[in-house]
C-alpha cells in the first residue's frame, strides 16, 4: 500500500478509480495493480501497524453478508477475553477446550429431559390435587368455590383447572401468588362471553389485574396479591348471581 498527497494537476491523479470530490492537495492511497483512489479515511504506512485481524462473524443484510470483524487492540483483548472464558468452561466441565462444546451439549440435552420430566410431574400433581378438592365439594350446597394457591409453576392452575372441569361443574376461581405478582383463573362452563365480561371487569381492577378468555376458562396475571381477598369475595358475591 502507497500513501501520496498529490496536489491539483499532478499527473498521479490521472488513473484515480473515480475523480476526487475535492479541491487541493489530496491524499491517494494505492495498492499497486489493484486499486488507486483519493480518500480521507484513516490509513497507514504499512499493514504491519494494524496488527491483529480477525473474522469474528457474519450476519444477513437485505440479501447480502455483512461480516464483522475485531482488528488491532481490540482482536486483542477479544481474544483475551475467549482464552479465560475457555479455561474457565474447560475447569468447569473437567474437559479440554476440544471437549466443551460436547460436554455443554451433553448437559443442555439432560437439561431439556429434567424440565420435561418435571413438567409431567407437575401436571400430575395439579390433576391430583383438582380432582380431590373437586370431589371435596361434590354434594356441598355451594354456588361457587375459591382456591389459594403459593409458589407453584406458570402451568399449574391451567393443569389444575383443566382436571378440575372434568370432574366437577362446579364453578371455581384459583390463584397462584410467586413473588409478589399473581395469576389467576375461573372456571364455569355456564358463564356465557358477556356474563364473562361483566364479571371481568369487577374483579381485576381487586388485584391490578389483565386477562380474558372465553367458556369454560379465564385467566391472566394481577399486580396486587393484597387484594386476592377481595377478589374471592367478589367472585362469589357476583357468581352467586349468574346462570349456574
Amino acid at each position: 500500500v502507497q500513501v501520496s498527497h498529490l496536489g491539483e494537476g499532478d499527473p498521479g491523479l490521472a488513473d484515480l478509480r473515480r475523480p476526487p470530490k475535492v479541491d487541493g492537495e489530496i491524499r491517494v492511497v494505492a495498492v499497486e495493480g489493484i486499486d488507486k483512489a483519493a480518500c480521507g479515511g484513516v490509513h497507514v504506512e504499512r499493514t504491519g501497524e494494524v496488527g491483529l485481524v480477525k473474522l469474528i462473524g457474519t450476519e444477513s443484510i437485505r440479501g447480502n453478508i455483512r461480516t464483522i470483524w475485531k482488528i488491532g487492540d481490540r482482536a486483542h483483548a477479544d481474544y483475551r477475553e475467549k482464552i479465560l472464558v475457555c479455561a474457565e468452561l474447560s475447569k468447569l466441565f473437567s474437559a479440554p477446550t476440544a471437549g466443551i462444546v460436547d460436554e455443554a451439549r451433553e448437559l443442555a440435552a439432560r437439561l431439556v429431559s429434567a424440565q420435561k420430566g418435571a413438567q409431567d410431574l407437575g401436571k400430575k400433581y395439579a390433576a391430583a390435587l383438582a380432582e380431590r378438592n373437586a370431589e371435596g365439594i361434590s354434594g356441598l350446597p355451594s354456588s361457587a368455590v375459591t382456591y389459594r394457591f403459593s409458589d407453584e409453576a406458570d402451568t399449574f392452575l391451567r393443569d389444575y383447572a383443566t382436571a378440575f372441569l372434568e370432574t366437577s361443574k362446579t364453578p371455581f376461581c384459583a390463584v397462584n401468588v410467586t413473588d409478589g405478582k399473581l395469576r389467576w383463573i375461573i372456571g364455569a362452563p355456564a358463564m356465557d362471553a358477556a356474563d364473562g365480561r361483566k364479571l371481568l371487569k369487577k374483579l381485576l381492577p381487586l388485584i391490578e389485574g389483565k386477562g380474558g378468555g372465553k367458556a369454560p376458562l379465564w385467566q391472566g396475571v394481577g399486580l396486587d396479591p393484597a387484594g386476592v381477598d377481595r377478589f374471592f369475595e367478589q367472585f362469589n358475591a357476583d357468581f352467586s348471581q349468574l346462570p349456574e
